[in-house]
């Protein structure tokens, strides 16, 4: 293998295929990035056997080959160049990489294609195509609600249900709950119901924020997910098993709802969630248009932010994890919210004022 690049070219195919770079396996070539020369064209490719991602350059191709490099460390030494070209060559009898820019020389010692994993191609039509930017505000709202405990894998992938003109995400902790709607134009041809892994999903909101692209294509296959975006693409597995049913822990309705301003709101809960320390809650009392937020921890210190809304009625009192409370008001579009509660022992319900493609639930917190 032999060819030329622009080396800011294949620092950003690097740096994509970088996402799916294992830390702690085992493995030493999951550490590395596969790189394959066809033609004019040069394939990246990285995984770390839970998500996968591909990408390609175009480079001035002399010889085709492959060849696994370290990710890191030739992502230092492209970095670290001043020429703007860099030549790289298999020398196959040593094993080793050269990289040549300019009075620079490296020989980096690889791995062989052989022992990498194969990685799923995307291959006929996709099964949906989703719009970027508004999959990308979904992903951001809903995956923040799964759990990051490996010891409850169900629970730390996204629920993705799709019709033909339709898409549901849904994501939970057991502590809270979130739920994303919206209108596909292009859906699967029957229903759809997957669990996606949530880091897969952030990985992929990640490629749509550095992409200019604006269609994401759905691959799907027994066990895994393919998302397409431009020239960059996304594989993850997919959970197995089946999700909790949500729909059992939605109340009926509320008789309660609090409209509040989302900036004063989100400002206040963050202030006083200063001084709630060591898993204390923020406690919220409102009545007669007027809502106090407070925290108070032993000795360390108490917080009191007051602030007007829209509920004319008797006093409410409930308490929040704090983190949990800045999540849900962040996930709302919009300059205002509603918070809906039935009473300080049942789930409250954080939601847009004027829109029903996203709610929000969280438990209370039990105070004295």
């Amino acid at each position: 293998m032999k060819f030329q690049c622009e080396r800011e070219n294949l620092i950003n195919g690097l740096q994509q295929c970088q996402r799916a770079i294992s830390t702690k396996s085992m493995l030493p070539i999951l550490s590395g990035i596969l790189i394959k020369s066809d033609g004019k064209t040069l394939n990246l490719s990285a995984t770390d056997l839970e998500i996968s991602v591909r990408t390609s350059i175009d480079v001035e191709t002399k010889e085709a080959g492959s060849l696994v490099v370290p990710a890191k460390l030739i992502l230092d030494i492209l970095t670290n160049l001043d020429e703007e070209k860099v030549e790289i060559s298999l020398i196959k009898e040593k094993g080793q990489l050269e990289i040549l820019a300019g009075e620079s020389r490296f020989d980096l010692n690889i791995f062989f294609e052989e022992d990498f994993p194969k990685i799923p191609e995307s291959q006929g039509e996709p099964t949906c195509d989703l719009d970027a930017d508004k999959i990308g505000a979904m992903i951001k709202e809903v995956a923040k609600a799964a759990s990051r405990d490996d010891a409850k894998p169900m629970l730390t992938g996204v629920l993705v249900e799709m019709e033909p003109t339709a898409i549901k995400m849904v994501a939970t902790d057991s502590y809270r709950l979130a739920i994303g709607e919206d209108k596909l134009d292009r859906g699967p041809g029957g229903n759809v119901s997957i669990i996606i892994p949530a880091r897969s999903l952030r990985e992929l909101n990640r490629i749509i924020a550095t992409s200019d692209k604006h269609i994401v294509s759905v691959f799907l296959t027994d066990n895994q997910v393919i998302f397409r975006i431009g020239g960059v693409e996304l594989i993850s597995r997919l959970i197995e098993g089946e999700f909790p049913n949500y729909k059992q822990i939605l109340p009926e309705g509320y008789e309660k709802k609090i409209r509040v301003n989302k900036g004063r709101f989100l400002g206040a809960t963050k202030r006083v969630s200063l001084l709630a320390q060591n898993n204390t809650p923020v406690k919220v009392t409102t009545a007669n248009n007027m809502m106090v937020i407070s925290a108070n921890t032993q000795d360390v210190g108490e917080a009191t932010e007051r602030m007007d809304v829209e509920f004319p009625g008797e006093e409410i009192k409930i308490a929040f994890n704090p983190q949990y409370l800045i999540d849900g008001i962040t996930s709302v579009e919009g300059d205002e919210l509603v918070i809906e509660v039935l009473d300080p022992l049942k789930p409250a319900l954080i939601k847009p004022v004027e829109k029903d493609d996203f709610l929000y639930l969280i438990m209370p917190i039990r105070v004295s």
